[in-house]
């Protein structure tokens, strides 16, 4: 009888060591549901106000610019949605090893969707 719960207890013990960790990443920011036409996606009313507001901010994308990525002119910005990274960052699906943009905490779908938008619609100075 007792060599059957020492059996039972190895038993367990693998289970436990063999058990999967649960993923702790976030799921990233869904913004299929959203249309373009729901969203501002013009840089001077709907863009530039969330970079200055999320991302253009001391510490982070202004002035020297965290990891030298500043997000402060139309241009910087411009330049920076350009690359995939940007959207893997703002949309926190930490793909590729990017971090999630911004730090301070995720933008809103809607935020995020203006942001593709504008990207989509050839990031435009309007």
């Amino acid at each position: 009888m007792y060599k059957y719960y020492l059996l039972f207890a190895a038993m367990y013990l693998i289970f436990l060591a063999c058990k999967k960790e649960e993923d702790k990443t976030e799921p990233g920011i869904n913004t299929a549901a959203i249309s373009c036409d729901s969203v501002d996606s013009k840089f001077s009313t709907g863009i530039a106000p969330i970079m200055s507001k999320n991302c253009a901010l001391g510490g982070c994308h202004a002035g020297s610019g965290r990891s030298g990525v500043v997000l402060e002119t139309y241009e910087q910005i411009r330049d920076n949605a350009g690359m995939d990274r940007f959207l893997i960052a703002i949309k926190r699906t930490k793909e590729n090893g990017v971090s999630p943009m911004p730090r301070s905490g995720p933008l809103s779908a809607n935020d995020v969707r203006a942001i593709e938008c504008w990207i989509e619609e050839g990031r435009q100075n309007n």
